[in-house]
This record gives C-alpha cells, structure tokens and sequence, in this order.
C-alpha cells in the first residue's frame, strides 16, 4: 500500500479510537488504554490517566488532520473525512485547555467553503406521519433533521453524516426510538382525568379502532413515549432564553412550526371521556417527572 493511503487509513482509525476514548476518559476518568489488537487472554488491565489519554488522542488527530481527504475529494459517504477530524481535534483540544489551537480547527471549519450554515428551507419537505394531530409549517430546523435531506449535495451544514443500512446511500436512516425515549409517558395509565370521569388522558388507539380519530393521533405525530430520558428543566427552558426572555424566533424551540412540543399542548382524545378535545392539565398528573415536559 502507498504511504499516503496507509496513513489516510490509519488516519480514520485514529478517530475512531479517540472518539471512543474522549467519551470514556469523561464518563469514567482514568480507563485501560489498550494500544494493540489483544490476541490471547488478557487479566493485568491498568488504568491510564485521563489527561495522558487525551494526548495521545491529541497527537493521532493531529496525525489525521493531515492525512485524511476532504469530503470533496472522496467517492463515498460516511467514511470520516478531514471536517471530522477538526472538529474532533477542536474537542480534544478544548479538553487539554488549549483555547488557541481549538479556535485555530474551529476558524479551519467556519472559513472552509464546503461548509456553511444552512438558512433556507432545502431537499425534500417530508411531513410526519400525521399532519393532522401535530401539523408541522416547513423551515430550515426541519428540513436539516429530515433522514431524507442529511446527506444530499446542497446541505452544507452536515460535517460527518451516517448512511442508512441499505436504502440508499442518499438517505440517512440509522434506526433509534429517539421519541420512544425523550417523549413523555403520556399514554400510562396513571394519567386519568379528574373523578367521575376518570378516563386516560390520551389513548394510543389502532387505526382500525372505531374510536380512532387522526385529529388526535399523538402516537404517529409525536411518538408514543416512555419518559426514559428527562430533558432537564434549563434544556427545556433556560438555554432558550436570552436576556432572560424566551427568544420565540429560535426555531428549535418553536411550537408554532411545529418542532418543540410539551405535554401541555396534548388534548384529551379518549372518546369516552367527557373532556374530549380539551387540554390536558398539570394538575391532573401524579407523576411530572415521567409524564409532564417538553
């Protein structure tokens, strides 16, 4: 193998290793560094100390940097390219307290041509699965998160993007039950609304259901949650914030396009309950840890 393919090989591998590590040292501190591929039975593992992992992962992205091609310049996707090598030698600079040379990779990836900000609405408008029930107007925060528009020509935004497991390479559809996870637990069966009546809030009704209505159909638009991963009560309001007011042009957190939605904005869809349509309220949850965010 020529040189400069083997250490662009090498190259990825290094990140790959380092990725890892940085999570690792900052979960756990001091781990095992293992240098070599272990072929036989290993029982002497000792810890590293973080910051000597960190330069070690330090000078192999410095390495990468170097070797590793541009996005541009590669025939496939999904493979790591130089942009991912900066920003993951950003980091690890920022984790040595080396503010310099992180700002150095960060103004390397701001100044690259290939990369920028996406402003405008771009690729496909894909609409969820109900319309109806949660309705979504088209912008730029949801065209970027759409599988469909990650990894195509005009999104410049994306620096090292994943492709599916064979739909095609121009999709990026890496399953997760990302709203089976973060989205309330909306559907238990503790949330009753107020005696006599006593129903579920919101029933996750078959289609095939008499009493199923797509006007309230939360699981398709908003997934069926569990409420497994809190988000905390500054990533839901105070980073939103600015001056201590809630800047309602971030469309991130926007409800009125669509993207941000809460507990609070569900309304009672259970036929049998004489709340039918209404807002569900707060003060009829037991339990606001699992069941009541944004």
């Amino acid at each position: 193998m020529k040189e400069d393919i083997k250490n662009e090989y090498l190259g990825r591998a290094y990140f790959h290793r380092a990725f890892r590590y940085l999570s690792l040292v900052f979960m756990f501190n001091d781990v095992p560094y293992v240098s070599r591929i272990v072929d036989s039975p290993k029982f002497d593992y000792r810890s590293t100390s973080r910051e000597a992992i960190l330069k070690k992962m330090t000078l192999d992205m410095e390495f990468a940097v170097q070797w590793v091609p541009d996005q541009k310049d590669m025939a496939m996707i999904g493979m790591v390219n130089k942009g991912a090598c900066c920003m993951l030698l950003a980091k690890l600079y920022l984790s040595l307290g080396r503010w310099d040379d992180a700002i150095k990779q960060c103004d390397a990836l701001i100044g690259d041509p290939n990369y920028e900000l996406m402003k405008q609405s771009f690729g496909t408008f894909v609409k969820p699965f109900n319309n109806e029930a949660w309705p979504v107007t088209r912008n730029v925060i949801w065209d970027l998160h759409r599988p469909e528009n990650k990894l195509i020509a005009v999104n410049k935004e994306v620096i090292f993007g994943m492709p599916d497991r064979g739909i095609g390479s121009s999709n990026s559809f890496i399953y997760f039950n990302t709203m089976r996870s973060l989205v309330p637990f909306w559907n238990s069966a503790n949330l009753k609304t107020p005696a006599p009546d006593g129903k579920k809030f919101i029933e996750a009704y078959a289609r095939s259901d008499s009493k199923y209505s797509g006007k309230y159909d939360y699981t398709r638009s908003l997934g069926r949650g569990t409420g497994y991963i809190r988000p905390t009560y500054y990533a839901q309001h105070g980073m939103w914030c600015v001056n201590g007011v809630d800047d309602k042009g971030d469309l991130r957190h926007n409800s009125t396009v669509g993207n941000w939605a809460a507990t609070s904005m569900m309304k009672v869809n259970s036929k049998d309950s004489k709340f039918l349509g209404e807002y569900v309220q707060q003060t009829w949850t037991t339990d606001t840890i699992r069941e009541w965010y944004g």
